[in-house]
């Protein structure tokens, strides 16, 4: 049997469910985010758990385009695994060299309701999600680095084009147990769930831990 590599750290990459907006340390009265990651958040979580140390690349707001090109922006390490917490699919972005131009139906401005109206429909925004999720693998596995792949957005499921992901196991908890202080963002007993499915899932980051049998 082939030695499992040991990892040395984990990166986590995602939207504010990723970051922790609006957990106890990580809020602002302005509801804004906290200016660091939230060590409530699944990412912390879970680091703690393995006993390593954590890269929490978390984006509020961020649509699966920008976490792509996150991930394809970062510099990894041996050792490192990857945990990406795919985002809603009702949400994009364009690129600029020195920013990024966000669309979503929370944002309220006139680009984000028109790219909704003739831009957008959940079957396209999945197909496109996996189109993503799959250069992503392919891009991890070359440089050998484990990789791991879980979805926010349960409406994926609907489309039945991917069952590789259609499982209970591989999505955010759809029924939030609890608000964060903001009263919009999964609170720390939901993260905590969360970070428990990752360690249980018998394909997750936890393997090779002793945490699976």
């Amino acid at each position: 049997m082939a030695k499992i590599k040991r990892t040395r750290r984990l990166v986590a990459f995602g939207c504010s469910l990723t970051y922790g907006h609006g957990l106890a340390d990580c809020y602002q009265e302005n509801g804004r985010e906290g200016p660091n990651p939230s060590v409530q958040a699944w990412p912390s979580l879970v680091g703690k758990r393995l006993g390593i140390p954590i890269d929490n690349r978390g984006i509020p707001g961020a649509s699966n385009k920008e976490i792509w090109y996150e991930v394809m922006s970062t510099k990894f390490k041996e050792g490192d695994a990857i945990v990406i917490l795919w985002t809603y699919i009702n949400r994009h972005c364009l690129v600029f060299p020195d920013y990024i131009d966000r669309y979503g139906p929370w944002r309220g401005s006139i680009r984000s309701k028109k790219w909704i109206e003739h831009h957008f429909n959940d079957y396209d925004a999945t197909i496109d999600l996996m189109g993503k999720v799959d250069h992503v693998r392919h891009y991890l596995d070359k440089k050998k680095l484990k990789n791991f792949h879980y979805f926010a957005d349960y409406y994926i499921t609907k489309q039945k084009i991917f069952p590789e992901y259609n499982k209970p196991e591989k999505h955010f908890i759809r029924n939030v147990l609890d608000f964060a202080r903001d009263g919009q963002h999964p609170g720390a007993k939901t993260q905590q769930a969360f970070a428990d499915q990752l360690i249980t899932d018998p394909t997750g980051p936890a393997v090779g831990f002793g945490f699976i049998n």
